[in-house]
């Protein structure tokens, strides 16, 4: 797939975190918010829905993890429709809301990249940059610690380390409203390691780009 042909997903603005974000959303609907610091995980809770028999399917991963859950519960599945390719169309009754496709998405078209090497990741990431610049989009790009360097982009914001899932967590929805602050029409967002705590944060990626994905295959140069 190419980035060029991203189309933009319908806004939805990413979740707040803290108190300021929060009362900015609010559009004088409320008259405050009890500011209680900023979230401690970022990313919801996990949704699941536990059978008769105690098997437990996961709706929507979140701060507890599946390896969390595997140590309490008979059986731990994650239920298909978190499988679905970019494209499919989304169920017409999903069994939890966060189970939807565009949940939060920023203003500007955006896709993750994803592939087995990390280098092959960063080039393609940096290629697309630069072309979407040429093309006079404001471009930006969510990476991490170990790639930002990388690229060149007008917003450039890290989750943190890739060793460290629960920064990226608690970062996420910050750099989605950053991109949206600061204008970037065109985003390419790093994929991370799938595992623990990483799986609730590509998720969450997943559905702020509306599932589409730029896949870098291994003999890529």
């Amino acid at each position: 797939m190419s980035a060029r042909r991203t189309e933009r997903q319908p806004f939805r603005p990413a979740k707040p975190d803290a108190g300021k974000p929060c009362a900015g959303g609010s559009a004088g609907a409320i008259d405050g918010v009890l500011d209680g610091g900023p979230a401690g995980v970022g990313v919801e809770s996990t949704v699941v829905q536990v059978g008769e028999d105690g098997a437990v399917t996961v709706l929507r991963p979140g701060g507890v993890t599946a390896e969390q859950l595997a140590a309490v519960a008979a059986s731990v599945r994650q239920d298909p429709a978190l499988q679905r390719a970019a494209g499919e169309a989304e169920s017409p009754a999903p069994r939890s809301p966060g189970m939807k496709y565009t949940h939060y998405a920023p203003k500007g078209a955006m896709c993750v990249v994803q592939g087995p090497r990390a280098d092959t990741v960063s080039a393609r990431i940096a290629a697309e940059l630069e072309a979407a610049a040429r093309r006079g989009e404001v471009t930006g790009v969510l990476s991490f610690d170990e790639h930002i360097g990388h690229y060149a982009a007008d917003v450039a914001v890290s989750l943190g380390s890739l060793a460290a899932p629960e920064e990226a967590a608690r970062r996420l929805y910050a750099g989605l409203r950053r991109f949206d602050e600061e204008g970037a029409t065109f985003i390419l967002a790093e994929a991370c390691p799938d595992q623990g705590l990483g799986a609730a944060v590509m998720n969450r990626l997943l559905k702020a780009a509306g599932h589409h994905i730029i896949h870098v295959h291994e003999d890529a140069d």
